[in-house]
């Protein structure tokens, strides 16, 4: 018996696609940029189908802006009164960042919102100089704030009146970068060391854990996912200072994984879900550019996101990943040759099932029978 040229086809081509979902989720990726009054943008973070950053407009302003997986879904969060803004964590229906004006005294002022500008609520603590948030999880925030020109790690609960200072005893400036239920993020230096540490906390200033590996110079933790904690380092380690390598821990400094790619000279780890990690580096395998990197816990486990981005109407030359869901769901930015801005996303393709692959072998056994002959 002899197959027909389309049954072989058909077989041919499932052959060679099983593999690539066995290896590696595919992505498809779109610009979450708005169609129009912006001339750059950024998505910083992601939460179920909302994606929230933000992007300068022709004129010049930044504003905070809330995505529901389209550029044409877009939500101008920036409040009344301000002339800045900006977003940078969500989660469910909370969004959190910073905003400036001259009706706040031209300081920065940290901002919840729930979905639309009106929502807004300044979680500015009256006795600081300028606030900024950068993570949400569950009631709480998490963010920064300066005090006689030292910034402050702080956490609320939805009010600036909630505010709990996170700055250990000891150290010269102290900032709050993740949260994830009782645990959050960010970075510090004490006194007595030269350089800045990455720091984890649990809801306290006593709590704090220098998670600052041997070897290291600097390290800081940008995110954190139960018990992960994800972010970047120099020293001896990797090759000397400034040679940037993303790192990702479980609660210590012992624990910490080097997640620099082969190929890669620098890289950097900024978000994290689940047992999935994202970032950026560059290196002899990216000729030289940035490209969006996504991890499974280890270096060797690197997939460069870079490549999905083929299919957008512009020609991307840098990629950036900053925010990653337990879906799979990825955000961040990339730029053209003349370095503008477009804020992307990445949306897993879903793997078929066992069912459908069962179809999909059964009508290639029927093709191949009905076209067969002596």
């Amino acid at each position: 018996m002899r197959s027909s040229p389309i049954a072989i086809a058909f077989a041919s081509g499932l052959a060679i696609s099983l593999p690539k979902f066995a290896s590696a989720v595919p992505y498809a990726a779109s610009l979450l940029q708005p169609l129009s009054g912006f001339s750059s943008s950024y998505a910083h973070n992601v939460s179920s189908n909302a994606q929230v950053g933000y992007g300068f407009e022709t004129l010049g302003a930044d504003r905070a802006l809330l995505w529901n997986g389209s550029a044409e879904s877009v939500v101008d969060l920036h409040p009344l009164g301000f002339t800045g803004s900006r977003a940078e964590g969500t989660f469910g229906s909370a969004q959190v960042g910073f905003g400036v004006g001259s009706a706040i005294g031209g300081r920065d002022h940290a901002l919840l919102w729930m979905g639309t500008p009106e929502s807004v609520i300044d979680l500015h603590p009256s006795d600081y100089g300028d606030s900024r948030a950068q993570g949400v999880s569950g009631t709480h925030q998490v963010g920064w704030g300066t005090k006689l020109s030292n910034s402050h790690a702080l956490l609320w609960s939805g009010s600036a009146a909630s505010v709990v200072d996170l700055h250990p005893t000891g150290y010269v400036h102290s900032q709050a970068f993740g949260v994830s239920a009782d645990s959050q993020v960010g970075s510090g230096r004490h006194s007595a060391q030269p350089d800045t540490h990455a720091l984890l906390w649990k809801g306290t200033a006593d709590s704090v854990v220098d998670l600052n590996p041997a070897g290291f110079e600097y390290s800081v933790a940008a995110a954190v996912s139960g018990n992960s904690q994800v972010g970047t380092g120099y020293g001896n380690a990797t090759g000397g200072t400034n040679v940037y390598h993303a790192l990702l821990w479980n609660g210590t400094a012992a624990s910490v994984i080097d997640l620099n790619p082969n190929g890669f000279s620098t890289s950097r780890a900024i978000g994290v879900a689940g047992n999935q990690q994202v970032g950026w580096g560059y290196g002899i395998a990216t000729d030289g550019q940035e490209h969006a990197i996504l991890w499974k816990g280890s270096a060797e486990s690197a997939v460069d996101l870079h490549s999905y981005l083929a299919e957008l109407p512009i020609t991307i030359e840098q990629s950036f990943a900053l925010g990653i869901e337990t879906n799979g769901a990825i955000v961040g930015f990339g730029c053209d040759a003349e370095f503008n801005a477009y804020a992307i996303l990445w949306a897993p393709i879903p793997e078929p099932n066992s069912c459908e692959l069962l179809l999909v072998g059964l009508v290639v056994a029927l093709v191949t029978r009905r076209t067969c002959h002596s």
